[in-house]
């Protein structure tokens, strides 16, 4: 945002808050604590304080991707669940259908933490997310991205829900 712009901008805000506070008991300036804790939380886009905003959005979600296809006359779908719970835990659920075939389920469970995050304005985002399974498995990374609109799980768009599961 050019100096110009931004001049305008604050000349705009302080001219809204103007109008809105007039016969108005001034409001008391912010303590510099508060100031300092307001500071901190726009600044909070990358390193440590990303990881744990990030932590904070994913816990206690789920992310859904649901495929289905029918070629010929056969109909299959694919229901893929990610619980990111509370805890730290993980529950990763996967049921498939194929008509003639039958239906398939597998739960596999692990621990689930925020590698790295990166953070902006607007709810945009991205987090590399390690989950490392129960059975000894090797750590899997995955990485999230939001934009405020949409969610991908490594690329491909994905409903976001609250868990049920955990």
């Amino acid at each position: 945002m050019t100096r110009t712009r931004l001049t305008i901008s604050l000349i705009a805000a302080l001219a809204a808050s103007t109008v809105a506070t007039a016969g108005a008991a001034a409001a008391p300036a912010p303590e510099p604590r508060e100031r300092a804790a307001t500071a901190h939380a726009a600044a909070c886009t990358k390193g440590a304080c990303a990881r744990r905003k990030a932590r904070r959005l994913l816990a206690g979600k789920v992310l859904i991707r649901f495929t289905e296809t029918g070629s010929i006359g056969n109909y299959s779908s694919l229901d893929q669940r990610l619980h990111f719970c509370k805890s730290s835990d993980y529950v990763y659920d996967s049921v498939s259908y194929v008509e003639g075939a039958g239906t398939y389920h597998e739960r596999h469970t692990g621990s689930w933490r925020v590698v790295k995050a990166s953070l902006r304005k607007g709810g945009r985002g991205t987090a590399k997310v390690r989950g490392t399974p129960d059975d000894g498995s090797p750590p899997t990374t995955i990485k999230v991205t939001f934009d405020g609109s949409e969610t991908r799980l490594d690329g491909s768009v994905v409903i976001v829900e609250r868990s049920d599961v955990c």
